[in-house]
């Protein structure tokens, strides 16, 4: 765990300090595979995290739930209809 947790360190030291300070707004749990989760899927915040991955490599995973007109299935969400995003680095 301790490993995993000085990558992520690293992710965020190779950031600019405002980059940085829009990832802690949104932290993990200790020992998860993401860096970042539970960010907002705004227009604003896909120009953010687009801007994060020209310096680190990432995934990007939406999150959601169901809508009346969009029934998911079960372990993806689409962009469009996203609530948040995670955000895990590439291996």
């Amino acid at each position: 765990m301790l490993k995993e947790k000085n990558k992520f360190n690293f992710i965020k030291f190779c950031l600019s300090k405002d980059l940085q300070n829009f990832l802690n707004q949104y932290p993990a749990d200790f020992g998860e595979g993401s860096f970042a989760k539970g960010i907002p899927a705004t227009e604003a915040n896909h120009r953010i995290i687009d801007m994060i991955a020209k310096v680190i490599p990432l995934r990007r995973r939406y999150r959601g739930a169901s809508k009346p007109w969009y029934s998911r299935p079960v372990s993806f969400v689409h962009r469009r209809w996203a609530d948040t995003i995670a955000l895990y680095p590439k291996n």
